[in-house]
């Protein structure tokens, strides 16, 4: 196996388990940046079939409902106070209940997998949304106000998941979000002192 020949595994801001944005991208609509965000919306206005186009597009990917976080996160929540994980079946259209199910798979193989040298390299300063308002259809209202912090994608907990407290590495100054992270300017030195451990 992979994992017996491997002497270190580093991560960088994994969704191990799971990144609530997903969700977010796959029921309301994906956040890219806020130019581009004003531009789609703009267009979307003057022209519906592009944004529906878009949204069947991103709804096709199998890998978006791999990121939703496990069934033991309860990110969907009700007026009523009732909370749903946003892997299950009746969350979804039935036209999505295969995607559920593997997602459901994906998320345990990613369980019970393990490398006994993984490192993390995450970040640590952005609030990062992890609940959802939904109606009676599970459809997004609005987000609920988060004090969680990660990387503005993946919490921190989520992040660190699989690798041991002594295996992680947070990226705290200058703040990064999840996209900015693999251009870090820490990130280098990080990568250099833990390959510098196997001489």
């Amino acid at each position: 196996m992979i994992r017996d020949k491997t002497t270190l595994f580093i991560q960088i801001a994994p969704p191990t388990g799971g990144s609530s944005s997903a969700c977010y991208s796959l029921k309301h609509s994906p956040e890219f940046n806020v130019f581009f965000d004003a531009i789609l919306r703009i267009k979307s206005h003057i022209n519906p079939k592009i944004w529906l186009s878009l949204m069947e597009a991103i709804r096709g990917f199998d890998s978006l409902y791999q990121l939703l976080p496990p069934v033991s996160e309860r990110i969907l929540q009700r007026e009523t106070g009732d909370r749903f994980s946003a892997v299950e079946e009746k969350v979804w259209p039935n036209q999505y209940s295969q995607k559920i199910l593997n997602a459901r798979e994906t998320h345990k193989q990613i369980f019970e997998s393990y490398f006994p040298s993984t490192v993390t390299i995450y970040g640590t300063e952005v609030v990062t949304s992890q609940d959802y308002l939904v109606d009676q259809d599970f459809e997004i209202i609005q987000k609920i106000p988060s004090y969680i912090k990660g990387d503005g994608t993946v919490s921190m907990a989520s992040a660190t998941l699989s690798s041991p407290a002594e295996k992680r590495i947070p990226i705290r100054e200058p703040i990064a979000t999840h996209d900015q992270l693999p251009n870090h300017p820490s990130l280098f030195k990080h990568l250099e002192t833990e390959l510098s451990l196997l001489n």
